[in-house]
């Protein structure tokens, strides 16, 4: 993320929370600012708290979430995938793409369905139907914002 940051200085990233969830596995939310003013460059935001009233640097609503391992991370949305179908909330016979997680249908109530592993980390995502292997695979895997916040 420093190297994207580096390379487009219209955007920066700062710490906002970071959750150890096992030895492996560590996940971190970042505030994410962009640099609007087109007529000039954007300078460094080493005071972003000034800089975001009075310099033209807009707070995206959305964190970035990131992990520091990926193998680790994957792992963790396997569970959870495989969790979730054995609860039952998984229709072999439906679409060959389906959602997984409390978002697969709008307006869940939170929780409804969730996606949650072992660890408690919980998950959004979809899955595809993989014909030539006859079997479901996990094609999108993000975590809830809510699982390194709280």
């Amino acid at each position: 993320m420093k190297e994207f940051e580096q390379r487009n200085p219209t955007y920066h990233f700062e710490l906002y929370k970071e959750k150890q969830i096992n030895s492996d596995l560590t996940l971190k939310a970042y505030e994410q600012y962009r640099w609007i003013d087109k007529s000039k460059n954007a300078p460094d935001p080493s005071d972003l708290t000034d800089l975001a009233n009075k310099l033209k640097w807009e707070k995206c609503q959305v964190k970035k979430t990131v992990a520091n391992n990926l193998i680790a991370y994957l792992q963790q949305g396997e569970d959870t995938f495989h969790r979730w179908k054995k609860a039952g909330h998984f229709d072999p016979k439906g679409a060959s793409s389906q959602r997984i997680g409390r978002e697969m249908y709008e307006n869940a109530p939170n929780g409804t369905m969730a996606a949650v592993s072992e660890e408690k980390v919980e998950f959004g995502g979809f899955i595809q139907n993989d014909p030539r292997r006859s079997r479901w695979v996990l094609t999108t895997l993000v975590p809830h914002i809510d699982t390194i916040l709280n």
